[in-house]
């Protein structure tokens, strides 16, 4: 899958997670959703939202710096 599709995802969200605006559980849910089914596309996507880049090579190309190096967390470590 090269692309996030949203309904798909959003039919493992619970009833309740689903009544009202994107909560935060809802929203953990549905990232933790997307990493596991694909961690490749959902890292180039956050790199892509952070860096405005829709070049795919580019992407692959950071995608593979990033793993790279097994201590590079996606969060910056200052949030810790």
């Amino acid at each position: 899958m090269h692309y996030f599709e949203v309904s798909f995802y959003q039919n493992r969200l619970t009833k309740k997670e689903m009544e009202s605006d994107m909560t935060l559980t809802a929203m953990r849910t549905l990232i933790s959703t997307l990493q596991e089914e694909d961690y490749r596309t959902f890292v180039k996507a956050l790199i892509s939202v952070e860096t405005e880049n829709m070049n795919e090579e580019e992407l692959d190309m950071m995608y593979y710096k990033f793993m790279e190096d097994d201590n590079d967390p996606l969060i910056n470590p200052a949030f810790y």
